[in-house]
């Protein structure tokens, strides 16, 4: 069944970004051409990685002749890397699953797009292909994915399997797309920065690239392939920070000062209410918003004594800080509490771990082991509280 790499305990794949086994190639290549129908599935709360992989793939799909739908929330694609005639087929919750399901950039059921379980878990497991970068969990869907954990980003898994496992020839288009998702989670997971310095945005990568080889040679081959015009468009794209506006620049602004540490000064977090009128405001969860608390992570972490946005006060309380963690309501039609966490080295998998073995096994969260997500399926304040307070006592635990 599931094709997993789990390269953080293997010797030789140590790097991330493997070519796609021929084996994988095979099988997928093999499901693909007999069905009919297909519907492509990236995970709930798109984000750039998500949407850009998807975007490729479908198109790939719709070329072979296949008819393509999208399990996904429109809503959630507003900001991301898409243009107005790009046009996904909406799966309708409630209907029968296709043939085959091709799932991007998740694993976990609780990952699976609002409205959408139906027609996931509905589907034979032998019918459930993929590809994946993020880690095993128990509420892994029981399918014929390849999660490759040590990948930085699923664009760059798509590139492997369609560019070289495949042969297929990928336009300008899909080439900047898939640089669109690889940029922003290599950015993520700090290989690269967006240089803003100049006029026309950069990229910068960072030190930590050249330890991840593999990753940077389909970073590198991507970029080598794509024009400087359409790089740059995707540069300007993902510099968020540089287009908000006075009441966003306010909101980021604000939340610095709602920071709270743990006793033991080893997690940082931001609590904002599921009612906060400045988030409703700011849309919710969004790229603009996930860039904003993305940032505000970062900066915890690196605790830079000039950094302007956090006091002299905030400064001295966070020099032993290992994670930072921010909770907050995804959507106002939608009764999804959620929480993002960055750490240092492997602290977001302990302290989920901890949680699970000792708070609450039900915990739906997971993703990398120093940046992760999770959430509650509920507005009810007392399973809110007792979802920020398991990471807190967790944190008290671990130290």
């Amino acid at each position: 069944m599931l094709s997993c790499i789990n390269n953080y305990n293997h010797p030789k794949l140590n790097f991330g970004a493997i070519k796609t086994p021929k084996k994988t190639v095979v099988d997928i290549a093999h499901n693909v051409a007999e069905a009919g129908e297909i519907q492509v599935s990236a995970h709930g709360s798109l984000d750039e990685d998500a949407i850009n992989s998807s975007l490729v793939v479908i198109k790939w799909l719709k070329k072979l002749g296949k008819k393509v739908s999208f399990c996904y929330n429109p809503e959630d694609t507003k900001g991301l890397f898409i243009n107005f005639w790009e046009k996904l087929k909406l799966k309708k919750a409630g209907n029968k699953p296709s043939d085959l399901t091709f799932s991007l950039d998740y694993n976990a059921k609780e990952r699976i797009p609002n409205g959408h379980n139906d027609v996931i878990l509905g589907q034979k497991p032998e019918k459930r292909i993929g590809l994946d970068h993020h880690d095993i969990l128990p509420s892994t869907i029981e399918s014929d994915m390849f999660i490759d954990s040590k990948a930085h980003s699923t664009c760059g898994m798509v590139y492997r399997l369609l560019k070289e496992g495949m042969g297929v020839k990928l336009s300008q288009r899909d080439l900047q797309h898939l640089y669109c998702g690889v940029l922003s989670d290599y950015n993520k997971s700090k290989l690269i920065a967006i240089d803003t310095s100049s006029k026309v945005p950069s990229v910068i990568k960072r030190p930590l690239l050249d330890e991840h080889p593999l990753s940077k040679e389909v970073l590198e081959k991507i970029e080598g392939a794509l024009s400087q015009r359409r790089k740059d468009k995707v540069h300007k794209h993902l510099n968020v920070l540089s287009k908000l506006n006075k009441e966003d620049k306010s909101f980021r602004k604000d939340i610095y000062s709602q920071i709270n540490i743990s006793q033991n000064g080893k997690l940082a977090y931001l609590v904002i209410a599921p009612d906060d009128a400045k988030w409703a405001k700011m849309g919710m969860d969004n790229p603009k918003t996930s860039t904003i608390l993305g940032d505000l992570r970062t900066r915890v972490l690196a605790n830079d004594p000039n950094d302007p946005y956090l006091s002299d006060v905030q400064k001295e309380k966070l020099k032993d800080v290992k994670g930072a963690i921010a909770f907050y309501r995804v959507a106002p039609n939608s009764e999804v509490y959620q929480m993002s966490i960055t750490t240092k080295d492997d602290y977001a998998s302990q302290l989920i771990g901890h949680i699970k073995k000792n708070i609450d096994p039900d915990l739906a969260a997971g993703g990398h082991p120093d940046r992760a997500g999770g959430r509650v399926f509920s507005l009810d304040p007392k399973k809110i509280n007792g979802f920020v307070s398991s990471f807190i006592q967790a944190a008290e635990t671990l130290g």
